[in-house]
């Protein structure tokens, strides 16, 4: 009985960090799922009429997030991050033939994120390791721009028409964010950690509503 009361406190005293306030550094992986049904349906009305038309799309970036945080007890803890969600873009390249002039057109749109996260985590120590669970809300700023540009030529080769338009739509708006984790407790100052979290429900002026996953690993320090 003894043996097995001294593994058990073991066990649980290996899994406890202090409580108080910590800084965190991450980076990883951020990809949305963007509607791109209004690019494929113009690229398919061009093919349709026999012309030529491509679609390239980024739906991924290098993601950053630097925040404090307060650990209130070994099971509960509060943070504060501001994140750099990266760049996504979307690009139509179209040829086509009208009226015997050839034209070439290209559509494109571009998204930059970043935003103010604060999230809740509830802990479940395992020895040195943790399970995590996060949620809350983040601010997030999405600032887009669209420019869509077009040549028509004659039979010679010389260019007879040419059309430029720009546009950008910038906006915020507050979306609940949830997320999972695991970390592990090197030392009472130092931890690593890697974490999932979906961001879901944004709206943007340019693209219709999309969730957005964010893949990290990073450290901890506590004070």
């Amino acid at each position: 009985m003894k043996l097995s009361i001294l593994a058990m406190s073991t066990l649980l005293l290996a899994g406890t960090a202090q409580a108080g306030p910590y800084l965190v550094l991450e980076a990883g992986q951020a990809r949305g799922d963007f509607d791109l049904n209004d690019f494929k349906a113009f690229n398919q009305s061009v093919i349709d009429a026999g012309g030529t038309a491509s679609l390239d799309d980024d739906d991924t970036d290098t993601a950053l997030s630097l925040g404090g945080g307060y650990r209130l007890n070994n099971h509960f803890a509060v943070e504060l991050a501001y994140m750099d969600l990266g760049e996504y873009s979307a690009r139509s390249d179209t040829q086509d033939t009208v009226d015997g002039f050839d034209r070439e057109r290209t559509i494109e749109e571009r998204l930059e994120l970043s935003g103010l996260a604060l999230q809740a985590i509830g802990r479940w120590p395992i020895n040195n390791l943790a399970l995590e669970g996060s949620a809350g809300l983040i601010r997030l700023d999405q600032d887009g721009s669209a420019r869509a540009e077009g040549q028509t030529f004659d039979n010679s080769g010389t260019v007879v028409d040419s059309q430029s338009t720009r546009s950008s739509a910038d906006d915020s708006e507050t979306v609940p964010m949830f997320g999972v984790g695991v970390s592990y407790q090197f030392t009472d100052q130092l931890q690593a950690q890697v974490r999932y979290r979906r961001m879901m429900n944004i709206d943007s002026d340019l693209q219709d509503e999309y969730d957005l996953d964010l893949f990290t690993a990073g450290i901890g320090f506590h004070f």
